[in-house]
């Protein structure tokens, strides 16, 4: 762990690591099974948990993309505009 002053900013997860709980994470959300993807979900450390959802930004389409899909902005318009990474396909 790196000291940036009082501030701890915690190493990365290791790259061979988060590549395989992104892919049971995707997985899960694949095969729709909501129950073990909270799961898994719950039982991850909050960095492991961060650096997934970085992980998975790249994936989130670009900002002119949802401005100019006439949809409302922020969480709302992204939804509306959807995303082709299977974490954000519809979990039942």
């Amino acid at each position: 762990m790196q000291a940036l002053g009082t501030v701890h900013i915690p190493d990365a997860t290791p790259e061979s690591e988060l590549s395989q709980v992104l892919a049971i994470l995707g997985a899960l959300a694949a095969e729709y099974d909501k129950s073990t993807l909270v799961a898994v979900l719950q039982g991850l450390s909050p960095q492991v948990l961060a650096d997934c959802v970085i992980a998975n930004m790249a994936h989130l389409p670009a900002a002119d993309t949802i401005a100019g899909s006439g949809s409302s902005s922020g969480l709302a318009g992204l939804m509306q505009v959807g995303c082709p990474h299977p974490f954000t396909h519809s979990i039942r």
